[in-house]
C-alpha cells in the first residue's frame, strides 16, 4: 500500500467504536427479596444467550420507592460479568411519558412577513 492509503486507513478506515461489554438489556423479573436488594431475573445477553440470574442486584436510588416484583419487565445495565438491575422497563416509554410536551398549535408562521403565530412557554 502506498503511504497516502496507509494513512487513510490508519486515521479514517482503520477506526472502531469500542463498547468493552457495556449493554442496556431488557430482563423479565422472576422473584424478588427486598430483604437483600436482589431479584432473580431472565434476559438475553449481548451475545444472544439466555441467562437466569439468581441473585442480582437492584439499584434502590428510585424516587418513587419502586422495587421489581415477578412479571415485571426491567432494565439492566451490564458489564462484563456485572449486571445490575436499574429500573423499570416501561414500553413505549416516549410517547407515554412525552405526550404531554406536544404543541397544540402552530407556533410558526405560513408565509412569509407573517407573525409568529404564538410563544412557547
Amino acid at each position: 500500500m502506498s503511504t497516502i492509503q496507509n494513512k487513510f486507513k490508519d486515521t479514517y478506515a482503520g477506526q472502531q467504536i469500542r463498547n468493552d461489554g457495556f449493554a442496556k438489556l431488557k430482563g423479565s423479573v422472576l422473584g424478588s427479596d427486598p430483604k437483600t436488594c436482589t431479584c432473580s431475573v431472565t434476559y438475553t445477553s449481548q451475545t444472544g444467550e439466555t441467562i437466569t440470574e439468581p441473585a442480582m442486584p437492584v439499584q434502590t436510588n428510585s424516587p418513587d420507592d419502586w422495587f421489581p416484583k415477578g412479571g415485571d419487565y426491567v432494565i439492566i445495565e451490564a458489564y462484563g460479568d456485572r449486571p445490575l438491575v436499574t429500573g423499570r422497563w416501561i414500553a413505549d416509554y416516549g410517547t407515554e411519558i412525552y405526550q404531554e410536551s406536544e404543541l397544540k398549535s402552530d407556533i410558526f408562521p405560513d408565509e412569509n412577513g407573517q407573525d409568529n403565530g404564538g410563544s412557547v412557554y
